[in-house]
């Protein structure tokens, strides 16, 4: 299934549009998603030789299929995305404090910043002074074999190239984040010559990145002891795009703090939670045009049975008037 299709095409100049179209070519003959996946999954191990032997800098039928995937699942999915209403958001970050992971979890709500983006995220990437974080990289995967200590893992580009984005974040997730650059500083100097330096924000124990099952079976525990929904980590990004459609943020603004690849893409995956935004245009309208609220309104017009009273008063002392002459 490979060779036939790509196998002329010059390692180096192999690109993921390349695989993408070989995929493509694989289902147009009628196989199965199982059998393209299996296929798919043969070729990036065999180029993953090629990347550990430095013949190529990334591996072409990597980490872009797995977010593909997730792509897929959400349009599948339709708008029914699961999220925290701004109460629980509030009763969240306030359930968090202290925790290990508070700086993480408070980032992820207030900057919609994905998973892989968040454990890829680097001490380099932050400007605390302006309170200014930037997305250069993500972390493409982990994964443990057995019999092993510690969990292999590999970095790579951000999702697309809007996804490579500058994101500002509030003061409060700013003073968490000090004191994790402190905490982190701590845990290197214990650790000693064990410890693998990333340079992450959010390192593990021994430097490496968090294994995300770890993260996400504590983040559900909170949640379920605090009688919040149950939700992947991933559903934190839906929550930041709820509250800032909540707080009457434009969609473009929202697609480019998301990273979006289009504001389509924004728009078919919260569309839905744009529709009571009709009736506050027609609100804005209305107090564009006639005053702040109805009841303002009603205030400011004149009452038109004393008009009538007083315009038939007028009209009879007219009329006693002309009598007298």
């Amino acid at each position: 299934n490979v060779v036939p299709l790509i196998g002329g095409i010059v390692l180096s100049e192999l690109k993921p549009v390349h695989v993408d179209e070989w995929m493509k070519s694989l289902r147009e003959r009628g196989l199965g998603n199982r059998t393209v996946e299996y296929a798919q999954s043969v070729l990036r191990r065999a180029l993953q030789f090629a990347l550990e032997w430095e013949l190529l800098d990334r591996n072409p039928a990597g980490a872009r299929f797995r977010a593909a995937k997730r792509k897929r699942t959400v349009k599948a999915s339709g708008t029914k995305v699961r999220f925290l209403n701004p109460e629980q958001a509030r009763a969240f970050v306030a359930a968090v404090s202290g925790d290990r992971h508070e700086a993480l979890y408070a980032l992820a709500v207030t900057t919609g910043l994905r998973p892989e983006e968040l454990y890829g995220l680097r001490l380099n990437d932050l400007d605390l002074a302006n309170r200014r974080l930037t997305v250069n990289q993500v972390l493409a995967k982990t994964r443990r074999k057995k019999g092993e200590d510690v969990a292999r893992f590999e970095f790579g580009p951000p999702k697309t190239e809007r996804s490579r984005r500058t994101i500002d974040f509030p003061r409060f997730v700013a003073d968490l984040l000090e004191s994790e650059v402190r905490t982190v500083r701590k845990m290197r100097q214990f650790a000693g010559e064990s410890w693998q330096e990333n340079g992450l924000v959010f390192p593990s124990q021994a430097g490496t990145p968090h294994e995300e099952r770890n993260v996400l079976r504590r983040f559900q525990a909170i949640c379920e002891a605090n009688g919040l929904p149950k939700l992947r980590l991933y559903d934190l990004r839906h929550t930041h795009a709820s509250l800032l459609i909540h707080e009457g943020v434009h969609p473009k603004k929202i697609s480019e703090r998301l990273g979006h690849s289009s504001i389509k893409l924004t728009m078919d995956t919260y569309g839905h939670l744009f529709e009571g935004s009709d009736r506050d245009s027609a609100e804005k309208m209305e107090t564009l045009f006639v005053g702040e609220s109805k009841a303002a309104r009603v205030l400011t017009m004149p009452d038109r049975s004393r008009v009538a009273d007083k315009t038939a008063d007028k009209n009879s002392k007219a009329r006693l008037a002309l009598a007298a002459k």
